[in-house]
């Protein structure tokens, strides 16, 4: 059975880094002027919709792309994802530059609201990590912060992102960040098939996982992570994995504003729902972009969404290239099958 999400998302919390993977794209389209307090109704209307209706449909509410807005608007998305029940967890990265004691200033309120742990990405060592998020300095600024909210006695996330370019990197970085004392989570990420990763070559492969630290090896699940050639033989023989989450990613802009302020919440997702199956019945099933477009010689490692992605976009670039944008714009609202 699916579990769905709502995302009430407000993209106006600018990013200060341009992450050469960034999958929204950060930097590149506009942060929105609507007032944080009108996007905060609008995920209060769909909360008390889904515990009205008993829909067991589950509201999330989230600035973006950065966590870089007023304190006080961190505070307030805490406490809806508290009456949520969801986890606070923060990311770090794109925050503005700040000294050791800003940002302790800045997020020592957080940490009182109950702010249990953040969220770092790192891209290798320092120059390959700096050159990567596009800001000289960028990693002795996460390496501060990190050391901060141990102290403040946070659980750490270390997203590590594991390419060509930085393999020979990995286990220097590990050694660095693990030297720091408290509670630390490191996994590997791998890239996904949006935004400016659709242009990197430097894929991870295969053949490259057992040259990963075990440590960050032992986080990959191989089920959901495979080669592109072993995905399309997995497809084509009918063995489709069933999708386990269905997102509605709602964005607060100038445009949509009124809108998801007034019209009843079961037509907003109804709307999008409609569209989204129309174009599912306009485009050809799975196996068969597998079979047109799959590379059966391709050792990266995707995960299916992105793959899917991908030979989608192929297909519009033949079929119907006034969608292709659409397809691959991160930023749109759109229903998302995981």
């Amino acid at each position: 059975m699916l579990r769905t999400y709502v995302y009430i998302e407000w993209p106006g919390a600018p990013c200060a880094c341009r992450c050469a993977h960034c999958l929204t794209s950060a930097g590149e389209w506009q942060t929105t002027k609507v007032a944080y307090a009108r996007a905060r109704r609008i995920a209060d209307r769909f909360s008390v919709w889904a515990r009205e209706t008993q829909n067991g449909v589950a509201i999330l509410h989230n600035v973006w792309p950065s966590c870089e807005a007023d304190s006080e608007v961190l505070r307030d998305v805490f406490r809806f994802s508290r009456e949520q029940g969801e986890p606070l967890d923060m990311m770090l990265n794109g925050l503005r530059l700040r000294t050791r004691d800003q940002f302790r200033t800045f997020i020592a309120p957080l940490v009182a609201d109950g702010l249990q742990s953040t969220s770092l990405s790192f891209y290798g060592l320092r120059e390959s990590h700096d050159r990567f998020a596009a800001r000289r300095g960028d990693f002795d600024y996460l390496q501060m912060m990190d050391a901060v909210v141990a102290e403040l006695g946070l659980l750490r996330h270390h997203h590590i992102l594991a390419t060509k370019a930085t393999l020979h990197e990995l286990p220097e970085l590990l050694a660095i960040l693990n030297a720091t004392a408290g509670r630390v989570s490191s996994y590997a990420s791998i890239y996904d098939y949006s935004g400016r990763a659709t242009t990197r070559e430097d894929w991870l492969e295969s053949s490259d996982l057992e040259r990963l630290p075990e440590e960050l090896r032992s986080t990959i699940n191989t089920e959901r992570h495979k080669a592109e050639a072993a995905w399309v033989e997995q497809i084509l023989r009918g063995d489709i994995p069933a999708k386990r989450k269905l997102l509605y990613v709602l964005h607060v802009r100038e445009e949509s504003v009124d809108r998801l302020e007034q019209e009843p919440c079961e037509e907003i997702l109804e709307r999008l729902r409609q569209r989204d199956e129309a174009a599912r019945a306009a485009r050809p099933s799975l196996p068969a972009v597998a079979k047109r477009y799959g590379d059966r010689s391709s050792q990266r490692i995707y995960n299916l969404c992105g793959l899917e992605r991908k030979w989608y976009a192929r297909y519009y670039a033949e079929h119907a290239p006034e969608r292709l944008a659409e397809w691959l714009d991160p930023n749109a609202d759109r229903i998302r099958l995981e």
